[in-house]
């Protein structure tokens, strides 16, 4: 859509909600501001760490190793959202 901005690699809708995820940086439980499917995790190389295909408003790193991470995942609506995160 027109309204949309690219910001470095993520694409940032300004029509419509914006995702938050918290706490960031995270230790064990990251929290999402509405539940996603399809949720993947990847590392700063573009490897999949983790993946959980059911809804969810929240997920699990604790057993992550400390450093930088890229969670992608879908709305209800199809609507694909990626947050950058830092596990501490």
């Amino acid at each position: 859509a027109e309204n949309d901005k690219f910001m470095g690699n993520v694409l940032i809708s300004t029509n419509g909600k914006n995702l938050t995820i918290y706490p960031n940086p995270v230790k064990s439980i990251l929290y999402f501001s509405e539940e996603l499917s399809e949720i993947s995790l990847l590392d700063m190389n573009g490897r999949k760490i983790l993946e959980k295909s059911e809804k969810a408003g929240k997920i699990a790193v604790e057993n992550l190793p400390k450093g930088n991470y890229l969670l992608t995942g879908k709305d209800k609506n199809g609507k694909e959202y990626s947050e950058k995160l830092i596990k501490e």
